[in-house]
């Protein structure tokens, strides 16, 4: 049944190329595999291959059953033993000291034929001694005797296994499973009470349930923000560490700034800015990272190694996800800090007029590149700069 059956998932898959199978396609191919798999001649197959029918009781040698030994317990033996009410005779166990051969004393009682007692038919004391002396030696003799046959029976049928057996398995103790209803374990409702259920098992107690408090407040305060003190309204996430330290490869670090804006601007279409945390800033830069050394491999030797805006591919495979770069005219020029003109304008203006055609873009300015990205719902601007930052959000060498 498994062999055909696979033969069907076979063709199916070469029926439709590039589609998966789904647990909808099981009925289908199950049945084409049934008619093929269950016919007459293989139904008649495994009664005369087993021995039923035809019946044959040497289809299996005791070389089928070695495997089996190694776990194969005997039965505890069972004794029948007669009630008194039964009426079944109770035997009694044959003493060894005696012997059904040994002659009776005759008992003192015995009388002579003429029923008249006479002085020479008792036996005398010297006589009653070489009798009991004579029937001795006769039950040690025939115990001896014994003994050897026993040593040589056992001699005889002595095999390597008597000498060393072979090892046998212990038994088996079993566990009795708590009954449940049928449940699919990867439904959400289901591995929701399933995981509620561990938690309530695992209470921690003590010191503790005093330090996993402590690291959930932690990763809340890195999940939500550190407020800074001097720039009012504003708040700084950090990762783990910048693109010149950490997991990032030695041979690029500190030149791969574009590339790892380029990463973020493509997850910023994956999960919501918003909801970014410390994990997704650590993904974005180790994705980033590989996603220079790509770029890297794939165009002409450099003197410093930076990649410029033209160098980001029109498309990629980003996150387990195929992204295309949409290329809008990009504004360039000179910034200013109080006035906008023809050539020069303040940032401010710049990220505006930006802005109107995307809300996420790359910001290079000198040799360093960022990722801004505007939330038109609320008024918020993001900056994802991948460069060592302090607390506040500006420079800072042990950022």
């Amino acid at each position: 049944m498994k062999k055909v059956y696979y033969t069907a998932c076979n063709e199916c898959m070469y029926q439709n190329p590039g589609q998966r199978m789904t647990i909808n396609d099981v009925a289908g191919l199950v049945g084409k595999a049934y008619p093929k798999a269950f016919t007459s001649t293989n139904l008649l197959s495994g009664f005369r291959s087993t021995g039923i029918s035809p019946l044959d009781v040497n289809v299996f040698s005791e070389n089928d059953f070695v495997q089996s030994f190694v776990t194969d317990q005997a039965a505890p033996p069972v004794q029948d033993v007669p009630s008194r009410d039964s009426g079944a005779p109770l035997i009694q166990p044959e003493d060894p000291g005696t012997s059904s051969s040994a002659t009776p004393i005759p008992p003192e009682e015995s009388r002579s034929a003429s029923g008249v007692e006479k002085d020479e038919d008792l036996p005398t004391v010297e006589q009653r001694t070489n009798h009991e002396a004579s029937r001795f030696e006769n039950t040690t003799a025939q115990l001896e005797q014994r003994e050897i046959n026993l040593e040589k029976a056992a001699f005889s049928s002595c095999s390597p296994e008597v000498l060393r057996p072979h090892p046998k398995a212990e038994r088996r103790t079993y566990k009795t499973r708590r009954l449940g209803k049928t449940r699919i374990l990867t439904d959400t409702p289901e591995k929701n009470e399933i995981a509620a259920k561990k938690n309530r098992k695992r209470k921690p107690s003590g010191k503790q349930a005093k330090q996993e408090s402590c690291t959930k407040c932690l990763f809340k305060q890195q999940a939500e923000g550190t407020k800074t003190a001097n720039l009012p309204g504003r708040s700084v996430l950090k990762a783990s560490y910048h693109q010149g330290q950490g997991v990032i490869s030695p041979e690029t670090r500190s030149r791969q700034c574009t590339a790892i804006a380029a990463a973020a601007v493509a997850y910023s279409s994956v999960k919501d800015v918003r909801e970014w945390c410390k994990t997704n800033l650590d993904l974005i830069l180790i994705t980033g990272d590989s996603f220079y050394r790509q770029i890297d491999q794939q165009r002409p030797d450099t003197e410093d190694g930076f990649l410029m805006i033209t160098d980001i591919p029109d498309q990629a495979q980003l996150f387990n996800a195929k992204f295309a770069l949409d290329r809008t005219q990009p504004i360039h020029g000179l910034v200013s800090q109080h006035q906008s003109h023809e050539l020069v304008f303040t940032l401010a203006d710049g990220v505006n007029k930006v802005f109107q055609q995307k809300c996420t873009a790359i910001l290079i300015m000198k040799d360093i590149s960022v990722m801004i990205h505007a939330c038109k719902e609320d008024g918020t601007c993001f900056v994802f700069d991948s460069h060592a930052r302090g607390n506040n959000g500006l420079p800072a060498a042990t950022g």
